[in-house]
């Protein structure tokens, strides 16, 4: 198997991530989950949340990675606070997918993990693609906006 890092632009490699709420870096740091857990592992420094805020930080991250794929970048914005607003554009999501689309065809998205980390909902989508797993990160805020949005290639970066 090849490793995301031998397929990606250097550039994807390094990760493409937009901090654009001003969250603490600790807010933002990636959490990694196995494939398909039973019953995710809670990162360090991260704190499990109940099933009802899980699963509307899910909703949330969800509807963002929906209207992103199918390439609505307008309505990928919908539910962004006023920084992510101002700091993440549709020029800048139309550049980001196609820096995706390097990876190759979306096959199918992983099961997710969300924890509670520095006071924000943060969700973490994997998404197969044909080349490569990209890690989909959305920070939700308690306002249920999306705070973050951070694509890294998956830890270990395989395709399967």
């Amino acid at each position: 198997m090849r490793t995301v890092h031998s397929l990606l632009p250097a550039a994807l490699a390094a990760a493409i991530a937009f901090a654009c709420s001003g969250m603490p870096p600790a807010a933002h740091a990636r959490a990694v989950t196995p494939a398909t857990p039973a019953v995710p592992a809670t990162p360090p420094g991260s704190m499990a949340l109940a099933p009802e805020a899980a699963d509307a930080a899910l909703a949330v991250a969800s509807r963002f990675l929906d209207r992103f794929d199918a390439g609505d970048f307008a309505g990928a914005r919908a539910d962004f606070d006023a920084r992510m607003e101002q700091g993440l554009d549709i020029a800048m999501l139309t550049d980001v997918s196609a820096k995706l689309d390097a990876a190759g065809a979306i096959v199918e998205r992983r099961p997710a993990t969300v924890v509670l980390r520095d006071g924000y909902r943060v969700v973490v989508i994997p998404v197969q693609r044909a080349a490569a797993v990209i890690d989909t990160t959305v920070a939700v805020d308690a306002n249920g906006q999306v705070a973050g949005v951070f694509f890294t290639p998956a830890q270990g970066g395989n395709a399967e």
